[in-house]
């Protein structure tokens, strides 16, 4: 039987260990950073990428390295139209950021909507322009829409079961998922394996998403951003269940 004072230390140690056990467990995953929505905003990164490339002058209308590379050498070569073509959607994907910057600190959660659901209104109007908008003399409209949608999108969802990741380019969820399976192969946490098969997934939908998204380039022609439009209701849908006092 234990005395008052050893009753009282043996109480603390348990409240000790209980607090130290909810801290050491893994939060819930609110709806906004699943891997099931990670895997929906992926597919629609890459069959945007493909439908910008294809369908739309081979401007990359997500990865902007590539467009910026581009924007040079057309100013280094004198080519003013090209030089245009590129800076415009790098303009917008700036926009897009502080678009989004916006509508999360000014605007915020509404009395039915999650500020997320928001930004995917937006983004689901910006790209349903695209099927009013033929291809050839109108592409650098089409693009600089995609260009603002993608980087509202990217700057919405950066964060998937607690990881930093991005649903419209590839090299930094490259890079994270070699590190964590260097990490893993050093220490032999199964955390960082876990991370390495979250990232490799996500890459490996968005290549899903390219090659749909330049398959139904090549039959839809302008009407190939529709099923785009149509898989973000899907990620708008699930947000209902995200709680209004999540940032």
């Amino acid at each position: 039987m234990l005395i008052p004072e050893n009753r009282e230390k043996h109480k603390k140690r348990s409240l000790s260990v209980s607090r130290y056990l909810r801290e050491i467990r893994r939060p819930e995953v609110v709806t906004s950073e699943t891997l099931v929505l990670a895997a929906l905003l992926a597919f629609v990164g890459g069959y945007q990428d493909a439908y910008s490339f294809i369908g739309r002058q081979r401007v990359f209308a997500n990865a902007q390295t590539g467009n910026l590379i581009l924007l040079g050498v057309n100013a280094v070569s004198g080519n003013l139209e090209g030089f245009i073509r590129y800076l415009i959607p790098v303009s917008c994907f700036t926009l897009g950021i502080l678009a989004a910057c916006i509508l999360r600190s000014r605007v915020g959660n509404g009395r039915f909507l999650h500020w997320r659901q928001r930004v995917l209104i937006l983004e689901m109007l910006l790209l349903s322009v695209n099927l009013f908008l033929p291809f050839g003399s109108l592409d650098i409209v089409a693009n600089s829409l995609i260009s603002l949608s993608c980087a509202i999108q990217v700057e919405t969802f950066k964060r998937f079961r607690g990881l930093p990741a991005a649903t419209t380019m590839c090299i930094g969820n490259l890079k994270s998922g070699m590190e964590n399976l260097y990490a893993f192969i050093e220490t032999g946490e199964r955390q960082n394996l876990s991370n390495f098969k979250i990232y490799l997934g996500i890459i490996g939908v968005f290549v899903i998403g390219a090659v749909i998204g330049a398959k139904c380039t090549e039959h839809l022609q302008q009407y190939a951003m529709l099923p785009c439009v149509l898989m973000l209701f899907l990620p708008f849908f699930l947000l209902f269940t995200e709680a209004r006092d999540v940032e």
